[in-house]
């Protein structure tokens, strides 16, 4: 159906990061952007016309490293304390098949549905076996996701799952595909797991755990790059981030690393900036993760001193070029607004609301964009579909009664969200 809105101050996020006033969206995509005046003018007897009322107007966001099968089963498996799954191989299929399937789908449509009012419509799950490759799986062949989910194949623990399916490879099936290969390398800084260079404070020679390295992790790298899948790894601590790019050094040795493969960190802490260089080498994405007050209390008193000036460095990272988005951002835009507005302002946070065109024209509109946008969109290669309201993309977008950072300032972002639209539908 052919619907137009207009009277809205529309976020394009452009390449210029143009304001627009209306839009045309047909067959879930967006057709034409621009002013009132011109977009009006396609109207037909079939169109549906939408008075924006001067709100504001957003492209979707990404919600990476969501973890939501594991939330789901973690709850299922307490509430009834013991596993409920019933495994049963299926041959054929080359996926397993699970008897409990509709209590796991009702659980994931609740969150479904509060993601959703957060203007989410892209969720990334890491470290997929074969038991949450079945469920993704059955959602997809039910047609029941309403939110695109990319998957990631853990590389030690299912690469059969891939090996099966790789029909899913990059290309959405009823809304789910499979983004490529994960590998854990380390794990949690407050749970004394991050790999580091240096012990851990009040340990004498405490460094962390590395799950692979050396010669397995060069082949397990080797492997993911010889079938041109992309690969994400699961590094927390600086060591886990200096074993990965040597790898990757190690692997374009003899075999150039193209921009398909486009490697992404997840749950990085650490970075020294020794090290900025050798990543932007790579393309790769950081992706952090903020955790709540207490976590970091934790963290930074475990990390020691030596290293907190390296700790969750956005400015040095931000001002260096490397590709920077964050875990959970859906749930953090308040501490990345925040960051942001120092970043540009070094003011108070209300300074950055006296503009009169909002915030749409700051210095703050490009590292806003790009954490929130450009460098998840381009983390998952959903760069040429999502993340922007143009000409051919997907009509995803969220309307607010608000600029988004004045939004996000009030402490209570969802209730200035009045609707969300995913490929043109309305869903909320």
């Amino acid at each position: 159906m052919q619907e137009i809105f207009y009277n809205g101050n529309i976020f394009t996020n452009n390449e210029k990061k143009e304001t627009a006033q209306a839009m045309l969206i047909n067959d879930g995509a967006v057709v034409f952007v621009g002013q009132n005046e011109e977009i009006l003018q396609m109207k037909t007897d079939d169109t549906k016309v939408n008075d924006l009322k001067n709100r504001f107007v957003y492209p979707n966001l990404f919600c990476l490293k969501a973890n939501v099968f594991q939330m789901i089963d973690d709850k299922i498996k307490s509430a009834n304390k013991k596993p409920i799954i019933q495994i049963i191989e299926e041959d054929d299929e080359n996926y397993e098949k699970f008897d409990n399937f509709d209590k796991y789908k009702d659980e994931y449509k609740k969150i479904e549905k509060q993601l959703i009012k957060k203007g989410v419509s892209t969720i990334v799950e890491l470290g997929i076996e074969k038991k949450e490759f079945c469920f993704w799986k059955m959602m997809s062949d039910k047609n029941l996701l309403e939110i695109d989910v990319v998957g990631y194949i853990d590389l030690v623990l299912a690469k059969k799952v891939m090996d099966n399916n790789c029909v899913t490879y990059r290309k959405y099936k009823n809304r789910f595909r499979v983004g490529g290969y994960y590998l854990k390398i380390d794990g949690k800084v407050h749970e004394l797991k991050a790999w580091f260079n240096k012990s851990y404070s009040g340990t004498k020679s405490h460094f962390g755990i590395s799950e692979q390295s050396g010669e397995q992790l060069y082949f397990l790298v080797k492997t993911a790059l010889d079938e041109r899948k992309q690969i994400v790894f699961e590094t927390n601590g600086d060591k886990a981030i200096e074993e990965v790019l040597l790898t990757l050094e190690e692997v374009e040795k003899k075999d150039k690393i193209e921009n398909f493969y486009r490697p992404v960190l997840f749950g990085v802490n650490v970075v020294h900036k020794k090290l900025y260089d050798r990543i932007k080498h790579f393309d790769i994405t950081l992706c952090f993760e903020i955790f709540d007050e207490q976590i970091q209390k934790s963290t930074k008193k475990f990390i020691g001193f030596f290293r907190r000036k390296h700790f969750h460095n956005y400015k040095k990272l931000i001002k260096s070029g490397v590709k920077l988005t964050m875990v959970d951002a859906h749930n953090k835009l308040q501490d990345l607004s925040m960051l942001a507005s120092e970043l540009v302002y070094k003011k108070r946070k209300t300074d950055i609301h006296n503009s009169k065109n909002h915030v749409f024209f700051s210095d703050f509109t490009n590292i806003f964009a790009n954490i929130f946008y450009c460098n998840p969109a381009l983390s998952c290669f959903d760069q040429d579909t999502k993340a922007t309201i143009e000409t051919q993309k997907q009509a995803n977008f969220f309307v607010l009664d608000k600029p988004i950072l004045n939004s996000i300032f009030d402490n209570d972002f969802e209730k200035h969200v009045k609707s969300v639209y995913i490929s043109g539908e309305k869903k909320y």
